[in-house]
């Protein structure tokens, strides 16, 4: 195997590990959190073909794609030319599926925007309607199909010219590149009017920024289909338009599932609890009477029955945020070094002050709960 093969191979192989990787962390972190979507089972769909895709590929450089074609005996260009050709057919199913579940997931996300929404679903039904019309263009251009890859078939009839097959394909590879883009740009035009932390809008833009990598895929390939036509060694050169191509579709599904793993924020890999017991010895120390652990054993009922003191006022932890209840703003607790901020009401949805005699029962957002004396 030529050093050309085993490069493209190799690197290819790698990615699709780590596309299968990212793809089952995407499972696992939406089966977690948010349950499976219509987008979900489209990437898998993809990660699947590139599999497959990858078989056929590794099938024809076992026979010699990448080499140059006068060290190639006849046996082996037929060979390499027809698994070549054969792995055109999954890989360009990975290339609109995983566009398609991107589209998906954005129209999801997005959709209550009725411009974007719109955009979105017609140019992701464009992007599918051409990935199939280049299998098709490809496929039927001549009969018998085998005279596609065989070159020593002399009795075979074009049905069209080859330039309708080369236009269709620049055509939807065009539709790729300006969905790569367009799919970043206008969500992101929207993410930056909305009212959000300035760092939260670029954390979020830049994020969705990496499906750029794959539009800069996507425009090398362009670039290297032009160059594949016609020249002296055609299968020497289709080995870079399969690297090309390899890439594309690897790195479309990676980049598409990025927006989707962010939720594997909210795993608790033991920082929350971490942080909480910081919380605690900063903020509330002195004057605990509860106990602190998850599933505490004071209740609404003992908390408003202890030394016959009316009903506990509860007070509603979430840290960085406004807390609100019943459309009320909360007060700002100073002193935090977590920034928290305390809505505080009694039983009658009326806000008192938090220095009273009746003990209070915190509720935080990350299930702790503590009660504590503010006399003391």
């Amino acid at each position: 195997m030529a050093d050309r093969a085993t490069l493209i191979i190799g690197l290819l192989w790698a990615l699709t590990i780590i596309a299968v990787i990212v793809v089952a962390t995407r499972f696992a972190v939406q089966h977690k959190f948010g349950g499976l979507f219509a987008e979900d089972w489209l990437m898998l769909a993809a990660m699947v073909m590139q599999l497959i895709d990858m078989g056929f590929l590794s099938k024809s450089s076992s026979w010699g794609l990448g080499k140059h074609d006068r060290d190639m005996t006849p046996e082996q260009l037929i060979n390499a030319g027809k698994w070549a050709w054969l792995y055109m057919i999954p890989g360009c199913f990975v290339a609109v599926l995983a566009r398609v579940s991107g589209g998906v997931f954005l129209i999801r996300l997005f959709g209550i925007h009725e411009w974007l929404k719109r955009y979105l679903i017609v140019f992701t039904v464009l992007q599918a309607i051409g990935g199939m019309l280049v299998l098709l263009t490809n496929f039927l251009a001549i009969t018998p199909i085998e005279a596609l890859w065989d070159p020593t078939i002399t009795d075979k009839r074009a049905r069209y010219s080859p330039q309708v097959a080369s236009i269709t394909a620049y055509t939807t590879q065009s539709l790729f590149t300006m969905a790569d883009l367009t799919y970043v740009l206008f969500p992101s035009i929207i993410i930056w009017n909305l009212h959000l932390n300035i760092k939260k809008k670029i954390g979020i833009i830049l994020l969705m920024c990496t499906s750029l990598i794959t539009m800069a895929v996507s425009i090398m390939k362009a670039i290297t289909l032009a160059k594949v036509s016609g020249v002296a060694e055609p299968a020497y050169m289709s080995s870079l338009s399969a690297l090309w191509a390899g890439l594309e579709q690897t790195l479309v599904i990676i980049m598409a599932s990025v927006p989707a793993l962010s939720a594997i924020t909210k795993l608790n890999l033991g920082f929350r609890r971490m942080t909480s017991s910081i919380a605690k010895s900063l903020n509330l120390s002195g004057g605990r009477t509860g106990n602190d652990s998850k599933g505490s054993k004071f209740t609404d009922s003992s908390a408003g029955s202890m030394a016959g003191m009316k009903p506990a006022r509860y007070q509603d932890l979430e840290k960085n945020s406004f807390g609100s209840h019943n459309n009320r703003r909360s007060n700002q607790v100073t002193g935090s070094p977590f920034g928290t901020t305390v809505a505080y009401y009694d039983e009658s949805n009326e806000m008192v002050p938090l220095k009273s005699a009746a003990p209070v029962r915190v509720r935080r957002t990350d299930e702790y709960t503590v009660e504590y004396d503010p006399r003391s």
